[in-house]
Protein backbone atom coordinates (compact mmCIF):
# COMPACT_ATOMS: atom_id res chain seq x y z
CA UNK A 1 0.00 0.00 0.00
CA UNK A 2 2.81 2.80 0.64
CA UNK A 3 4.09 2.34 -2.83
CA UNK A 4 0.75 3.31 -4.07
CA UNK A 5 0.48 6.25 -1.90
CA UNK A 6 3.94 6.95 -2.98
CA UNK A 7 2.90 6.55 -6.74
CA UNK A 8 0.27 8.97 -6.04
CA UNK A 9 1.90 11.31 -4.20
CA UNK A 10 4.80 11.50 -6.77
CA UNK A 11 1.88 12.09 -9.77
CA UNK A 12 0.34 14.80 -7.69
CA UNK A 13 3.70 16.74 -7.18
CA UNK A 14 4.32 16.60 -10.88
CA UNK A 15 0.39 17.77 -11.49
CA UNK A 16 0.86 21.05 -9.34
CA UNK A 17 3.55 21.78 -11.23
CA UNK A 18 1.68 21.65 -14.23
CA UNK A 19 3.75 18.46 -15.94
CA UNK A 20 3.90 19.16 -20.05
CA UNK A 21 3.47 15.46 -20.83
CA UNK A 22 0.51 14.90 -18.63
CA UNK A 23 -0.58 17.93 -20.52
CA UNK A 24 -0.31 16.61 -24.27
CA UNK A 25 -1.42 12.92 -23.21
CA UNK A 26 -5.37 15.39 -22.26
CA UNK A 27 -4.70 17.18 -25.15
CA UNK A 28 -3.87 14.20 -27.85
CA UNK A 29 -5.46 11.28 -29.04
CA UNK A 30 -2.70 9.21 -29.76
CA UNK A 31 -4.79 6.40 -30.91
CA UNK A 32 -5.02 7.99 -34.26
CA UNK A 33 -1.51 7.52 -35.39
CA UNK A 34 -1.69 3.89 -34.95
CA UNK A 35 -2.82 3.23 -38.41
CA UNK A 36 -0.67 5.07 -40.43
CA UNK A 37 2.45 4.45 -37.83
CA UNK A 38 1.75 0.53 -38.18
CA UNK A 39 1.50 0.87 -41.83
CA UNK A 40 5.20 2.47 -42.00
CA UNK A 41 6.66 -0.66 -39.72
CA UNK A 42 5.29 -2.95 -41.86
CA UNK A 43 7.67 -4.46 -44.84
CA UNK A 44 5.35 -3.92 -47.53
CA UNK A 45 8.34 -5.54 -49.69
CA UNK A 46 8.58 -8.35 -48.08
CA UNK A 47 4.85 -9.83 -46.68
CA UNK A 48 6.11 -13.13 -44.99
CA UNK A 49 8.88 -11.05 -42.95
CA UNK A 50 6.45 -8.63 -41.83
CA UNK A 51 6.65 -10.22 -38.30
CA UNK A 52 4.42 -8.15 -35.42
CA UNK A 53 6.83 -5.41 -33.54
CA UNK A 54 7.42 -6.41 -29.61
CA UNK A 55 6.54 -3.02 -29.13
CA UNK A 56 3.11 -0.74 -29.78
CA UNK A 57 3.52 1.13 -32.66
CA UNK A 58 1.42 4.02 -30.58
CA UNK A 59 4.21 4.04 -27.65
CA UNK A 60 6.97 4.22 -30.23
CA UNK A 61 5.78 7.20 -31.86
CA UNK A 62 5.37 9.04 -28.35
CA UNK A 63 9.19 8.19 -27.98
CA UNK A 64 10.06 9.50 -30.86
CA UNK A 65 7.75 12.39 -30.39
CA UNK A 66 9.75 12.84 -27.35
CA UNK A 67 13.42 12.45 -28.96
CA UNK A 68 11.89 14.67 -31.73
CA UNK A 69 11.18 17.36 -29.25
CA UNK A 70 13.58 17.49 -26.77
CA UNK A 71 16.60 16.43 -28.45
CA UNK A 72 17.30 13.72 -26.08
CA UNK A 73 19.85 11.18 -27.14
CA UNK A 74 18.54 7.48 -27.73
CA UNK A 75 20.12 6.50 -24.66
CA UNK A 76 19.17 9.20 -22.38
CA UNK A 77 15.19 8.47 -23.50
CA UNK A 78 15.90 5.15 -22.40
CA UNK A 79 17.54 6.12 -19.17
CA UNK A 80 14.32 8.92 -18.52
CA UNK A 81 12.26 6.21 -19.13
CA UNK A 82 13.62 4.13 -16.23
CA UNK A 83 14.00 7.75 -14.02
CA UNK A 84 11.74 9.99 -14.67
CA UNK A 85 8.24 9.72 -13.08
CA UNK A 86 6.48 11.82 -15.94
CA UNK A 87 8.26 10.30 -18.85
CA UNK A 88 6.92 6.98 -17.33
CA UNK A 89 3.44 8.50 -16.93
CA UNK A 90 2.90 9.66 -20.33
CA UNK A 91 4.35 6.10 -21.91
CA UNK A 92 2.33 3.91 -19.46
CA UNK A 93 4.99 2.34 -17.90
CA UNK A 94 5.40 1.94 -14.33
CA UNK A 95 8.91 1.10 -12.06
CA UNK A 96 10.69 -2.00 -13.06
CA UNK A 97 8.53 -2.25 -16.31
CA UNK A 98 10.79 -3.67 -19.09
CA UNK A 99 11.16 -0.59 -21.74
CA UNK A 100 12.85 -0.10 -25.04
CA UNK A 101 16.68 0.09 -25.38
CA UNK A 102 18.30 2.54 -27.29
CA UNK A 103 18.99 0.15 -30.15
CA UNK A 104 15.47 -0.46 -30.42
CA UNK A 105 14.60 3.55 -30.36
CA UNK A 106 17.05 3.69 -33.18
CA UNK A 107 15.48 0.46 -35.00
CA UNK A 108 12.16 2.25 -35.13
CA UNK A 109 13.08 5.65 -36.31
CA UNK A 110 15.28 4.21 -39.26
CA UNK A 111 12.34 1.97 -40.19
CA UNK A 112 9.59 5.39 -40.35
CA UNK A 113 10.39 6.54 -44.00
CA UNK A 114 10.73 10.57 -44.60
CA UNK A 115 7.47 11.02 -45.84
CA UNK A 116 5.36 9.17 -43.34
CA UNK A 117 7.00 10.77 -40.39
CA UNK A 118 6.00 14.46 -41.75
CA UNK A 119 2.69 13.55 -42.26
CA UNK A 120 2.31 11.56 -38.77
CA UNK A 121 3.97 14.34 -37.50
CA UNK A 122 1.50 17.00 -39.12
CA UNK A 123 -1.13 15.23 -37.90
CA UNK A 124 -0.28 15.74 -34.39
CA UNK A 125 0.56 19.77 -34.64
CA UNK A 126 -2.59 19.61 -36.60
CA UNK A 127 -4.41 17.83 -33.66
CA UNK A 128 -2.57 20.19 -30.94
CA UNK A 129 -3.36 23.41 -32.75
CA UNK A 130 -7.11 22.42 -33.10
CA UNK A 131 -6.87 21.99 -29.11
CA UNK A 132 -5.56 25.82 -28.87
CA UNK A 133 -2.04 24.39 -28.24
CA UNK A 134 1.82 24.33 -29.59
CA UNK A 135 4.31 22.62 -28.21
CA UNK A 136 7.66 25.16 -27.68
CA UNK A 137 10.72 23.18 -28.00
CA UNK A 138 13.02 23.28 -24.97
CA UNK A 139 16.82 24.16 -25.02
CA UNK A 140 18.44 20.17 -25.13
CA UNK A 141 20.08 20.86 -21.62
CA UNK A 142 16.68 21.21 -20.18
CA UNK A 143 15.01 18.02 -22.19
CA UNK A 144 11.97 18.55 -21.52
CA UNK A 145 9.08 21.09 -23.75
CA UNK A 146 6.05 22.92 -22.88
CA UNK A 147 2.68 22.47 -24.46
CA UNK A 148 1.35 25.95 -24.19
CA UNK A 149 -2.11 28.36 -25.56
CA UNK A 150 -1.47 29.14 -29.31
Amino acid sequence: MNNLHALHDAYARLDQHGDPLKKLADLIDFEQFREPLEACWRDESNPERDEPRQWDAVLMFKILLLSRKTGASDESLEFAMTDSWSVMRFLGFTVGDEVPNRSTIARYRGTLDSDAVREVFKLFDDQLAAAGYVSKDRPMSNKTFKVVPI
